[in-house]
């Protein structure tokens, strides 16, 4: 006898086994690009919203980094050069990166 929540998960399931391991690869591929994107300060674009590290920094720490957000400082460069604040960084970008992916 199959559970009900697996008995769900067969009657809906759209993808083979091969075309999951596919679509998660490429996430991989897209979290290590975004990464990297959000580090180097770009803007990405997805699912109609646009992320930026330093916007997500100014809003999960108002206050801490308003000054510089606010400012003609560029807030990611500024703080890089720091490997404890380096370290930081990569931890929000990969952060950021997660929910953009999904």
């Amino acid at each position: 006898m199959v559970c009900a929540v697996r008995l769900a998960e067969i009657n809906n399931d759209t993808q083979t086994d091969e075309q999951e391991q596919a679509q998660y690869a490429l996430n991989i591929e897209r979290h290590k690009l975004y990464t990297k994107m959000l580090l180097d300060g770009a803007t990405i674009e997805e699912n109609g919203r646009k992320y930026r590290l330093d916007e997500h920094l100014k809003n999960k720490y108002v206050g801490e980094f308003e000054y510089f957000a606010n400012s003609d400082i560029n807030l990611i460069e500024f703080f890089s050069c720091g490997k404890d604040l380096g370290e930081f960084f990569k931890s929000e970008a990969r952060t950021l990166a997660s929910i953009i992916v999904g």
